[in-house]
């Protein structure tokens, strides 16, 4: 039983260990609130899209749990949520056309804006600076 007990605390900790390091992608993000220069990885769009993804859900099921406790309505906090999120997800997306060599008015394209998200970097450094790969502080 101490072995098992031992094992367990450890797996918990690696999977800590590794959301944390994934979170950082959603992180730099948001450090780059409303930054329309540079470009981004795929794997940080994706991850950053990941970590949106998995708060709104948590914030959706506490607010309604929270609702039929107190009796009243906290649907709103869903609206502030992807309200605070619209700039830099416009951000991100601008980031991420210039990975791969494209204008940031791309993305106001709908059809070309999810091929956008699929494309390969542009590999070395392009006219919108280096390449988020090689120059990225996490591995990849």
């Amino acid at each position: 039983p101490i072995f098992i007990h031992y094992c367990y605390n450890n797996h918990i900790i690696d999977v800590c260990k590794l959301i944390l390091k994934f979170m950082h992608y959603f992180i730099d993000v948001l450090k780059k609130y409303a930054v329309f220069k540079g470009r981004a990885s795929r794997k940080q769009y994706w991850m950053f899209f990941l970590f949106y993804f998995i708060f709104g859900i948590l914030l959706y099921i506490v607010s309604s749990i929270v609702s039929v406790i107190i009796k009243y309505d906290l649907s709103f906090l869903r609206t502030i949520y992807s309200l605070i999120f619209v700039l830099p997800h416009i951000a991100l997306l601008v980031r991420r056309a210039h990975d791969s060599n494209k204008s940031g008015w791309y993305t106001f394209i709908p059809i070309y804006n999810i091929v956008l998200l699929f494309l390969e970097s542009t590999p070395g450094d392009n006219q919108y600076g280096p390449n988020p790969k090689r120059h990225s502080s996490y591995s990849q």
